[in-house]
């Protein structure tokens, strides 16, 4: 009886614990980005500026060239 109330009481107790825990990084480690990075582009054309994204990730174009005047 008591090391069942011994067992009951430890649970108790781990139960209301906070169960958080931080990550934990090596100092070698590097955080690498979720979310893409994007930069607009820009040339001058025939007397008109346009723009177009750029994915920096990816390496490619998002969009069409946008006409800025």
């Amino acid at each position: 009886m008591k090391k069942w109330m011994t067992s009951v009481m430890v649970a108790m107790v781990l139960a209301g614990a906070p169960m958080t825990s931080m990550p934990v990084l090596a100092n070698d480690a590097q955080v690498e980005p979720q979310a893409d990075v994007m930069e607009w582009r820009y040339k001058f054309e025939n007397g008109v500026y346009y723009k177009r994204l750029y994915n920096l990730s990816r390496q490619r174009w998002e969009g069409p060239w946008i006409p800025m005047n």
